[in-house]
């Protein structure tokens, strides 16, 4: 049982609306584009994978156990959205930015290209077209029989 002076200073949390990121993914496949892998680790994958170890091997890197909402790693392409950022979410406060500026600079050191948007550019669909744009640079083609989907 939670005291009652503790639990009386917990903070509610909205919940998240992930609107956005599913529209997304609509766009994506409508466009019949690469399907990307979601929440993809990043950082610990350029360390050697998520297995065991991973905690001490990120230390040693220097990472954190960054994820991109979407990536396709065979292009090195990510897509961050940053929602939040007209309502004084963490993307538009001084420390969140500051941590956004750590994370997309060290994934620019290992080589990946990155998307940002915000959920108004996912309605609009401009960010499907910088992806779009983004993956025309490399060839990809679905494998026979293969449902786009993720």
């Amino acid at each position: 049982m939670i005291p009652l002076r503790l639990a009386a200073k917990a903070k509610a949390r909205r919940p998240v609306d992930t609107s956005a990121v599913d529209l997304l993914a609509f766009h994506i496949t409508a466009r019949a584009l690469p399907p990307p892998v979601r929440e993809h680790r990043f950082a610990a994958m350029s360390v050697g994978g998520t297995g065991a170890g991973v905690k001490a091997r990120l230390a040693a890197a220097f990472l954190h156990d960054w994820r991109f909402d979407f990536a396709w790693p065979d292009f090195m392409l990510a897509l961050e959205m940053d929602g939040g950022g007209f309502v004084g979410g963490r993307h538009g406060r001084g420390l969140g930015i500051e941590k956004d500026c750590e994370k997309v600079s060290a994934a620019a050191v290992l080589g990946w290209r990155l998307v940002r948007c915000t959920p108004r550019q996912v309605k609009s669909g401009q960010a499907v077209e910088w992806i779009t744009k983004a993956l025309s640079a490399v060839p990809w083609k679905a494998p026979k029989g293969e449902a786009n989907e993720f």
